[in-house]
């Protein structure tokens, strides 16, 4: 199994209003299309193969009427009610089938896969496969998807359509998971998905110990908080265990913003840790 990191989910209200307001950034998104049937459309912004999803709602009816598998995106949403901010992440594959296999040999919940599609804005056809995963934490695992079309087909694509030349010349670092017990969090999603476990570290500034877990394509770091208070912790306590941060390293001044709900660092290269 060799897994790697594919795509975050932010679900904003308006995907339409993204690519404007994240050029004050340095960052370049386009509006991706809409998921037939399912009453969503996004907005997409690239790093390399990885990249943001901005999820939002065209007709929420729609949402909540569609047959959902458990554990699926759109439950999550629906059970976040449709609030901004980060939802869940995927992880890539090439051999949906064979991992399927091995997540129930794990004893994780498994339903899919299932296919999947997209309308371009240009009319054309996108589509994946997704497999939905469980086990019966307070955490949701990432989902885990396998497009139709090979990487390096994809990957010049994006290329030929300019959709990776930001001008902040960002990459992703990390998405940052708040976690109850960061440690072993990341000690078993290592046995389920594979990845590099790195050396832990105490972030001041989230008053937080993190135990980061490498993929190729963008890594993850399980954030669990070492004081009663501080923004882990807070959002440990009013939202339980979720993703809330992405860090892009860019070639511009560091900062933290706040955006539709979600945290972004731009981590300006070669600045210490």
């Amino acid at each position: 199994m060799a897994l790697h990191f594919d795509h975050v989910v932010h679900f904003v209200k308006d995907p339409s209003a993204i690519p404007k307001a994240l050029q004050e950034y340095g960052l370049l998104a386009v509006e991706g299309g809409s998921h037939i049937n399912l009453g969503t459309f996004n907005a997409l912004c690239y790093f390399g193969l990885s990249y943001i999803e901005f999820l939002g709602a065209y007709d929420k009816e729609m949402v909540r009427a569609g047959d959902h598998l458990p554990y699926s995106l759109h439950e999550s949403v629906i059970q976040q009610q449709f609030a901004e901010g980060f939802v869940r992440f995927a992880l890539r594959t090439d051999s949906i089938h064979e991992d399927a296999a091995a997540f129930r040999k794990a004893g994780l919940i498994v339903n899919g896969p299932v296919s999947m599609s997209r309308k371009r804005t240009d009319g054309s056809l996108l589509k994946w496969q997704l497999l939905f995963l469980g086990d019966g934490s307070g955490l949701d695992l990432p989902f885990i998807i396998q497009w139709n079309e090979k990487d390096a087909v994809r990957e010049q694509d994006l290329k030929d359509k300019g959709l990776l030349q930001h001008p902040s010349e960002a990459d992703f670092s990390h998405l940052s998971i708040a976690a109850a017990n960061g440690e072993q969090t990341a000690k078993a999603w290592a046995g389920y998905f594979g990845g590099k476990l790195g050396s832990s570290y105490r972030d001041e500034k989230l008053q937080s110990d993190c135990y980061p877990l490498a993929f190729e394509g963008g890594n993850l770091v399980f954030c669990t908080p070492y004081e009663e208070k501080g923004a882990v912790a807070e959002l440990l306590e009013e939202h339980g265990e979720k993703p809330f941060e992405i860090t892009l390293l860019t070639n511009r001044e560091s900062q933290t913003v706040q955006l539709h709900g979600g945290s972004y660092t731009f981590k300006k290269r070669d600045e210490k840790k």
